[in-house]
């Protein structure tokens, strides 16, 4: 009898693995596959994971700790613990190196990232690539060197949202071949948005919406932003959008914008920049009462359909115990988690 509780309790922990965030030396992946629930430990347990998951379908969760980088070329879920830690109820975060979404066919279509602080940076690679969902993650660089349908990154923090582009001495940076069609920045902190290929065959259709972002090279949809650039894509269209300096209405599409801003008065933490860190520290980056957006809420991430926050939509383990009862014949369990309020 207490073998078959022993051996019922390692299922109800290998389940949980996945959103155990309290600090700990276990590093593990937990691979979902229908019914069937694989764990793999160790710092390379993603790796492991990935390569024996089918090609599509399968769902892979992570523990806190940190995970080598991996190439993706299956149409896989995977979540972590969050991005940042929280010190004060002891939860830690989830970190891998480079991830690399590298199209094979069709088989990564629908790809869906969440709760990840990647080290390195994230790149959509290959052909045609769609569908791909990256939420509450953290990177360096955030490269769409595929061409790209329906990518939505949403209340992640980044450097930069570019497609990959080379460098001449004509011409500076310019994209190779990328464009995007679809892409949607949401509620996100990010450096510039360029190079992605806008032509009248293939055009580039990127939104952005409450989000903070240094500025952008195309001719870009950007609404209900903090925009901390002195210039934008010629053609751009920016609707409840707040800017260090002014705009030439001519050349865009505008409504209801705030010029001539500096972001010391943009954000209420009086800091003169829009970045997410000051010395290390991550700023809540709230943004004044009077700046309202077009949709009536708060300009920046803190407004819309999908304010920001850091918690991952799936629950958190924060302690989890068990204590067989002395005849052997029952186990109690002790499960406190967090379960996010939905819709995020």
């Amino acid at each position: 009898m207490m073998k078959k509780i022993l051996f019922l309790l390692a299922m109800v922990c290998a389940m949980c693995t996945y959103a155990q965030t309290q600090q700990s030396d276990v590093i593990s992946a937990t691979l979902q596959h229908g019914n069937e629930t694989t764990v793999f430990y160790g710092q390379n347990s993603l790796v492991r994971a990935v390569n024996a998951a089918a090609d599509a379908g399968d769902v892979i969760r992570l523990s806190a700790g940190y995970f080598d980088g991996v190439t993706i070329r299956k149409q896989l879920s995977v979540y972590g613990v969050g991005f940042e830690g929280d010190a004060e109820a002891g939860l830690a975060r989830t970190r891998t190196g480079g991830i690399n979404i590298s199209q094979d066919g069709e088989k990564t279509n629908g790809c869906y990232l969440e709760g990840l602080h990647i080290d390195g940076n994230l790149e959509v690679s290959g052909a045609l690539t769609k569908n791909i969902t990256i939420v509450k993650c953290r990177a360096g660089s955030i490269y769409l060197s595929a061409n790209t349908e329906d990518v939505t990154i949403r209340q992640c923090v980044s450097n930069q949202v570019y497609t990959r582009y080379k460098y001449s001495s004509w011409s500076g940076y310019y994209g190779t071949d990328g464009y995007a069609k679809n892409l949607q920045v949401l509620n996100s902190i990010t450096g510039g948005i360029n190079y992605f290929m806008t032509t009248e065959d293939i055009p580039s259709t990127v939104y952005v919406d409450h989000s903070i972002i240094s500025g952008c090279d195309g001719a870009y949809v950007l609404t209900n932003s903090v925009v901390n650039a002195n210039s934008i894509g010629v053609g751009s269209t920016a609707r409840g959008c707040v800017f260090p300096g002014s705009l030439d209405e001519s050349m865009y599409t505008t409504e209801g914008n705030f010029y001539n801003r500096a972001m010391s008065t943009v954000f209420t933490d009086g800091v003169n920049n829009s970045a997410y860190e000051v010395d290390g520290v991550p700023r809540d980056l709230v943004v004044a009462d009077d700046l309202v957006g077009i949709d009536g809420q708060s300009i920046g991430v803190h407004g819309g359909n999908y304010k920001f926050n850091k918690i991952p939509n799936v629950p958190r383990i924060l302690s989890f115990s068990a204590t067989p009862s002395d005849d052997g014949k029952k186990v109690t369990l002790n499960l406190k988690a967090d379960v996010p309020q939905l819709p995020q």
